[in-house]
C-alpha cells in the first residue's frame, strides 16, 4: 500500500464523510434546511478557498474541515430527501382512504397460499374527494379469486391499505423495514372480487414491461431446456438471478455448503459476461470509430444485463465498477480499483440511500475490498511452476480473501458459518462459468431446435452434477456451525480488527500491532461480558406467534417453549418468529413442551404441570379453549395469567394477578368483564418480555 494511499483516492475520501452524512439523516434529528444551508456554505468556502489567495496559504487545514462539511451535509440532505415521509402525498401521510388507485407494477406472483403484486399509488378516495397520493403497496387476493390482471393494469380498489408491521418479537426479522428500503410502506388484502373495479389497462413503463416479458420469455427457454426441476432452478437463479423457483433443500443445501453467493447474480457473474464480451468483440479494437462501438457494445449488454437480472445491489455495483474499467480502456486510462469502488457505491447511494442497509450492498463490497486488499498478499505466500496449481492457489486466495472480509457480516445476520467454503468455491466458481456461458448459448440456439436441444441436454447434467456435489457436502460430517452471534458492537470491532490487520500486513509496525493487540483485548472484554449475562438470564418471553400459544423460558444454558401442538408440529414457523432471540440468548434450539401436557416436568427452577408453570417464584398460568389450569389451581395465587382461543375470564374468580393476552386470543377484547388489574395484549405491541431477575418488563 502507498504511502499517498488518500491522494490516489479521492472518490473514496469523498465517500466516506457523504455516508456519514447519509446516517445523520437516518436519525431523523436534523431538518433538511440545516443539511441543504450545509452543503451550500460547504460549497461556497471550498470555491473561496480555491480562487482567494489569503484563505489559500491556510488551505490545508481549512479545505478538510469545509470538505467535510460539504459532503457531510451533501449525504444528510440526499437522505432526507429520498426519505418517504418527506412527502406530504405519500400515502403513509394520508389520514384516511376508502378507495385507493392504484396501477400495478408487475405481473401478479404466485405464493404458497395466494397471489402478490407491487403497486403504485396514484390517488386516495375520502370524505375529501379524490386526492393524488404517491407510494408503493403489496396486494394480496386468494388463488380462487381469477382477476386476469397483468402489469400496468389500473385499478381501483375499496378497501384501505394497510400499514406493514413491525417486528413483534425481539430481534425478529424486520419484514416492514425490508419493505420500506424497496419503497413499499402499506399492504392491501382483498377478500371479495366486487371490491376490485379494473379501470383501464395497457398504463407503465414500457421499458420495465419489455423487461419483464424478456425475463419471463429467457426463463421459459430454460425451462424448456433443463428437465430436471432442480437443475432449472439453480439454472435460472445463476444465469437470470431468478430465485423464485429454488426448493427449500436447495437452497439449505447451497447455504449450508458456502456456495450461495453463486445464485445471486453478483460481481463474479457480471465479472464473466464483461471478460466474454471483451473476447468476442475484440477483433474491433480499441481505436477509432469501431473502438467506440465496442465501448458501446460492452456497456450496453453489462446494464442489459443487470435490468434482466432485477437490478440487485451487487449487479449495480459490478456494473458500474466494469464500465468504468471499459471507458479507462477505451480511452486507454488506467483505472484505481478504489476509486472504482468508491463511485459505484457513491452513485448507488445516491439514487437510493436506503441501500447501505441491504445485505446484499454490504456483502458486495466487503467481498471486493477483501479481495482487493487480501488476495495478492495470501497469493504470495506461495508460489509454484505448475499452471494447474498456480490456478487453483489463485482460487483459494480469492476464497480466503472473500471469506475473511464477509464472514463478520454472515454471522451477524445468518448466525452461521459453512465450514467447507473452500471446498465448495472450488467446485461452484469454476462451475458458474460453464453454466453461465452454456446457459446463454443454450437461450440463443433456441432459433435452432436440435442444437437447443443439446445444448439443454448438457446444461442439465452439468447443473445435476453441481447439485449433487453440494448436496453432498452438505452431508458431510460438520458441514455448518451455527447459532454464532455478533452483536453491532462486535461487529464493528471485528472489522477494525481486519483494517488493522490489513495495515499491518502492507506495513508493519509496532503502534499498528499495539493498536491491533487493544482492539483484540476489548473484543475479549466484549464476549466475556456477554457470556456472563448469558449465563445469568433469567427471561419470560410471551412470544407473538399469530394464532398460537407459545412462552418461552430463557433459565441461562437452558431454553424451554411452552406451546400449543399445533406450533410444535411446525418448528420452522417458530423458528422463523423467535430464532433470532435464541441465538441472541446463547442458544440454538429449545426445549420443547405442550401446554395440555398433565406429566409434571420440573427442571432447575422451573417446574410445569398442566396449564401452570413456576420459574424462579413466578407462577404463570395458561387458559385457552385447548387447555385450562388445572381444577387444583387457584387463580388468586397466579401472578400471571397468559389467556388464548376463545377463554374467558369472571370477576368472581376473584384473579388478582397480571392478565395477558396471548397471539392466539380469539376475542378483540378480554371476555367477558375486564378486571381492574394489568392487562397487556400481545397481539396489538408485540411479544411480552420480562426478566424474572427484577421483574423488568420490555
Amino acid at each position: 500500500m502507498k504511502i499517498n494511499f488518500w491522494r490516489t483516492v479521492p472518490v473514496f475520501r469523498v465517500l466516506l464523510p457523504f455516508l456519514l452524512g447519509v446516517h445523520l439523516g437516518k436519525l431523523g434529528q436534523i431538518p433538511l434546511s440545516w443539511f441543504v444551508s450545509g452543503a451550500a456554505l460547504g460549497m461556497m468556502l471550498m470555491a473561496a478557498i480555491c480562487f482567494w489567495p489569503v484563505l489559500r496559504e491556510h488551505a490545508e487545514k481549512l479545505f478538510a474541515t469545509v470538505f467535510l462539511l460539504a459532503f457531510v451535509s451533501l449525504g444528510g440532505a440526499v437522505e432526507r430527501v429520498s426519505d418517504l415521509a418527506s412527502n406530504p402525498n405519500h400515502l403513509a401521510n394520508k389520514n384516511h382512504a376508502d378507495f385507493v388507485d392504484i396501477e400495478l407494477l408487475n405481473h401478479p406472483e404466485e405464493s404458497a397460499r395466494s397471489y402478490k403484486v407491487a403497486a403504485r399509488v396514484r390517488g386516495v378516495y375520502n370524505a375529501e374527494g379524490y386526492q393524488q397520493a404517491t407510494g408503493q403497496i403489496l396486494v394480496y387476493y386468494r388463488k380462487e379469486q381469477v382477476f386476469g390482471w397483468k402489469r400496468g393494469d389500473r385499478v381501483l380498489v375499496a378497501r384501505t391499505p394497510q400499514e406493514v408491521k413491525p417486528p413483534m418479537n425481539p430481534y425478529e426479522f424486520d419484514y416492514r423495514r425490508y419493505l420500506y428500503r424497496r419503497g413499499i410502506t402499506h399492504t392491501l388484502f382483498l377478500r371479495d372480487p366486487s371490491e376490485v373495479r379494473l379501470l383501464s389497462g395497457g398504463h407503465g413503463s414500457r421499458l420495465g414491461a419489455r423487461v419483464e416479458d424478456s425475463r419471463k420469455m429467457l426463463v421459459g427457454l430454460l425451462r424448456d431446456a433443463v428437465q430436471n426441476d432442480d437443475a432449472f432452478a439453480v439454472s435460472a437463479a445463476l444465469v437470470l438471478g431468478q430465485k423464485d423457483h429454488l426448493s427449500r433443500e436447495i437452497r439449505s443445501a447451497y447455504s449450508s455448503s458456502g456456495a450461495m453467493h453463486v445464485l445471486a447474480v453478483s460481481g463474479l457473474h457480471v465479472g464473466i459476461i464483461y471478460l466474454v464480451l471483451v473476447w468476442l468483440l475484440r477483433w474491433l479494437g480499441t481505436r477509432g470509430a469501431m473502438g467506440w462501438l465496442r465501448l458501446l457494445l460492452i456497456i450496453t449488454a453489462l446494464w442489459s444485463y443487470a435490468l434482466i437480472t432485477g437490478m440487485s445491489p451487487s449487479v449495480m455495483r459490478a456494473s458500474t465498477m466494469f464500465t468504468a474499467i471499459a471507458i479507462a480502456q477505451g480511452i486507454s486510462r488506467s483505472t484505481n480499483i478504489f476509486n472504482s469502488i468508491a463511485g459505484a457505491a457513491l452513485v448507488l447511494i445516491c439514487f437510493n440511500p436506503l441501500i447501505t442497509e441491504e445485505v446484499g450492498f454490504q456483502l458486495s463490497f466487503a467481498a471486493v475490498l477483501g479481495i482487493v486488499l487480501l488476495q495478492p498478499k495470501i497469493y504470495a505466500l506461495w508460489h509454484t511452476n505448475n499452471w494447474l496449481l498456480d490456478k487453483m492457489w489463485q482460487l483459494t486466495a480469492v476464497s480466503i480473501a472473500a471469506q475473511l472480509a464477509t464472514f463478520p457480516l454472515a454471522i451477524f445476520y445468518f448466525h452461521q458459518f459453512p465450514n467447507y467454503f473452500l471446498l465448495s468455491n472450488f467446485i461452484v466458481i469454476p462451475a458458474a462459468t460453464v453454466v453461465l456461458i452454456t446457459g446463454f448459448a443454450t437461450m440463443v440456439a433456441a432459433l435452432f431446435q436440435p442444437l437447443f436441444d443439446l445444448l439443454g441436454t448438457l446444461l442439465n447434467a452439468i447443473v445435476s452434477l453441481l447439485n449433487w456435489l453440494i448436496v453432498s457436502i452438505e452431508n458431510l460430517p460438520g458441514s455448518l456451525t451455527e447459532g454464532l452471534f455478533f452483536s453491532g458492537l462486535m461487529l464493528f470491532l471485528v472489522y477494525v480488527f481486519l483494517a488493522f490487520f490489513t495495515a499491518m500486513v502492507y506495513r508493519p509496525k509496532v503502534r499498528t500491532l499495539l493498536t491491533l493487540s487493544a482492539v483484540l483485548l476489548l473484543m475479549l472484554a466484549v464476549r466475556t461480558v456477554h457470556i456472563v449475562q448469558q449465563k445469568h438470564q433469567k427471561l419470560v418471553l410471551v412470544a407473538h406467534v399469530p394464532g398460537s400459544s407459545c412462552v418461552n423460558f430463557v433459565d441461562g444454558g437452558q431454553n424451554i417453549v411452552v406451546a400449543d401442538e399445533s406450533l410444535m408440529l411446525n418448528p420452522e414457523r417458530l423458528d422463523f418468529h423467535l430464532g433470532n432471540f435464541w441465538v441472541r440468548m446463547g442458544h440454538s434450539k429449545p426445549q420443547f413442551l405442550a401446554v395440555k401436557d398433565e406429566e409434571p416436568k420440573v427442571s432447575r427452577a422451573f417446574f410445569k404441570q398442566g396449564g401452570f408453570v413456576s420459574f424462579h417464584g413466578q407462577r404463570l398460568a395458561f387458559r385457552n379453549a385447548e387447555s385450562a389450569p388445572n381444577n387444583d389451581i387457584t387463580l388468586p395465587e397466579v401472578d400471571v395469567l397468559v389467556m388464548d382461543g376463545k377463554s374467558k375470564l369472571f370477576p368472581d374468580e376473584g384473579f388478582t394477578g397480571d392478565v395477558v393476552l396471548g397471539s392466539g386470543y380469539r376475542y378483540r377484547a378480554l371476555c367477558c368483564d375486564e378486571p381492574g388489574n394489568w392487562v397487556y395484549d400481545v397481539r396489538a405491541k408485540g411479544a411480552l418480555l420480562w426478566d424474572v431477575s427484577n421483574e423488568q418488563v420490555e
